[in-house]
């Protein structure tokens, strides 16, 4: 009874990991392509590279171990910063707007709409998306890639965060980056991260928990038999 009990906890288990794998994929910018701030508009955006053997592209996946290294991307749309919290050298504001962000294979995009939520700015650091919030949605891909295929069920079934951070050479605030006239652009990194739904841990730890109950049940028999 005892190790039916567990392999039904591991049978259960196991049915359920692949809904709880985690994909998640470091990003950088191709040579020439940049992150662009315009202070007339408060606007910010991604620049392509614009010339070279990355022409037209803006990232590209630095992750070592995964099969996706090196292919390529895009960040696309017109996002506008919002109201400026400053505390001390920190300064933090909404960003609206929405675009898309994409990965290339060769013959078709992964794509996926994309809202960026925040930014801020500390000295000569920066981010989007500071919080990690979920701001990948309706993924979308039709080539052959199995990897960008399970990208895509995972985005879809799960839920997705891309974070972008960026370093000028000297402190450049949210306050300078949106003053009229203001044009600043500089090399960016960030990471893709798709997550199970809080749902999907509350499922495996109860899987989990049924098998300890139910061994826990059979060793009470037992001592109670003997």
């Amino acid at each position: 009874m005892k190790r039916s009990l567990t392999f039904a906890a591991v049978a259960l288990f196991t049915a359920a990991a692949p809904l709880s794998a985690q994909i998640m994929l470091d990003i950088a910018n191709v040579s020439g392509a940049v992150i662009q701030f315009v202070g007339t508009g408060d606007n910010v955006f991604f620049v392509a590279a614009p010339s070279g053997p990355d022409t037209g592209f803006d990232f590209k996946i630095t992750t070592p171990t995964s099969p996706l290294v090196n292919f390529r991307g895009n960040i696309d749309g017109l996002f506008t910063i919002g109201a400026i919290t400053v505390s001390g050298s920190l300064q933090e504001a909404p960003v609206s707007g929405s675009g898309t962000f994409s990965i290339w294979d060769g013959a078709t995009s992964l794509t996926a709409d994309l809202v960026w939520l925040d930014t801020l700015t500390y000295r000569s650091i920066g981010g989007l998306n500071t919080d990690s919030a979920l701001n990948l949605s309706n993924f979308t891909y039709t080539g052959l890639n199995q990897d960008l295929a399970d990208l895509r069920d995972y985005g879809n079934s799960n839920l997705g965060s891309l974070v972008v951070s960026f370093q000028f050479a000297s402190s450049k605030s949210l306050t300078t980056l949106t003053t009229d006239g203001q044009e600043n652009s500089t090399s960016y990194s960030g990471t893709l991260n798709v997550i199970p739904e809080p749902s999907t841990y509350a499922a495996i730890l109860c899987v989990l928990s049924l098998g300890v109950v139910g061994v826990k049940r059979w060793r009470g028999r037992k001592a109670l038999a003997a």
